[in-house]
């Protein structure tokens, strides 16, 4: 029961980690035995997917829109100096 909620645990700190970590751990997950073989797996590459996905649509929407992205960009800068 112990090593069941470790393992929740452990899923929910993977979920929330960037795409790049989450790669990292995916290929040592793959590597390491599991008691319950392709289920954590299955779970961890689709939400690297998802994660992934999400970043490479910013990225071209940043290419596609580079002059709002600049406006916004420098909208933020000017922000944090006059709150900081």
């Amino acid at each position: 029961m112990f090593g069941l909620i470790i393992m929740v645990i452990g899923l929910l700190i993977y979920l929330v980690l960037p795409w790049p970590l989450q790669l990292i751990v995916l290929l040592t997950n793959s590597a390491l035995p599991d008691p319950i073989p392709l289920l954590d797996e299955i779970i961890m590459f689709a939400s690297f997917f998802k994660k992934f996905i999400n970043t490479c649509r910013v990225v071209i929407w940043i290419l596609e829109n580079k002059i709002i992205f600049i406006l916004g960009l420098i909208g933020v800068i000017l922000l944090c100096l006059w709150i900081f």
